[in-house]
């Protein structure tokens, strides 16, 4: 009977390594179906994903291909996302798909889910293109996915208190600056000034309080603000789609 038990007890801690050393293994982060790089850069793109995945918690697949079997590039990109991993499991991530034969310089389209659609599709077609652009000229594919992942690492890992402070607190001295200095100079043009008298008595002189302005005060107010929407550009936001899972997901991208 105790042998048993101990049998048993020893398959459940083999049991439970087995599947702590299964989640501890690196995900694929690179399907290079086009055959555009070489094994060591997949494995050092891989290891730069990964890395990225370990500290951010956000998820990343980059994918080459001669063709979308029939589908546009951002969709392809996400079906074949969700084949490797699903949405429910990873639902921060990036799917970046390069095709080398599209156009003189490829064409490369992003397709990204999550965190991922405010952090990189709202930064619009330009900001993509101004990183792979110069590597794809030079038929660089491995240095433009570098730095395709430097730049996911910079626009995924969130702004610390410092930096906000930073960014906002200069504007809203100088703007705090800006009203001072304007309240305090209209108030001085309404100022009339007094010449020095012998008694207090003479300093209130005939018709000279005048009530130039009157301001009624409420308790509560209502105040109504409507949103302006501003008309897309290339730079300012790309568009989004559905996957056949159910999931959204920000698209951007085009030929190079």
């Amino acid at each position: 009977m105790k042998r048993r038990a101990f049998f048993g007890l020893l398959a459940i801690v083999m049991l439970a390594t087995l599947l702590a050393s299964a989640q501890e293994q690196p995900l694929q982060h690179v399907a290079d179906l086009a055959d555009v790089l070489t094994d060591q850069q997949e494995a050092q793109l891989n290891e730069q994903l990964q890395a990225i995945y370990d500290d951010l918690g956000f998820d990343s697949l980059i994918i080459t291909a001669n063709d979308y079997q029939s589908m546009a590039g951002d969709r392809y990109a996400a079906e074949y996302y969700e084949k490797l991993r699903s949405p429910q499991q990873y639902p921060n991530g990036v799917a970046l798909i390069f095709n080398p034969h599209s156009g003189p310089n490829g064409e490369i389209w992003e397709a990204a889910r999550g965190t991922g659609k405010g952090m990189l599709g709202a930064q619009g077609d330009d900001a993509l293109f101004d990183v792979v652009r110069p590597y794809a000229r030079d038929r660089d594919y491995f240095g433009m996915f570098q730095a395709y992942g430097e730049y996911l690492r910079t626009s995924v890992t969130p702004p610390t208190p410092a930096e906000v402070a930073g960014k906002y607190g200069v504007y809203g001295l100088v703007a705090g600056f800006v009203v001072a200095l304007i309240s305090a100079l209209t108030m001085k043009a309404k100022l009339k000034t007094a010449r020095r008298q012998t008694a207090a008595d003479r300093y209130a002189m005939r018709d000279t309080l005048n009530v130039t302005q009157a301001h009624d005060l409420y308790l509560y107010e209502t105040v109504v603000r409507r949103k302006i929407e501003k008309p897309k550009s290339s730079s300012g936001g790309g568009s989004s789609f559905t996957s056949s899972s159910g999931t959204s997901y920000s698209s951007r991208g085009g030929k190079l």
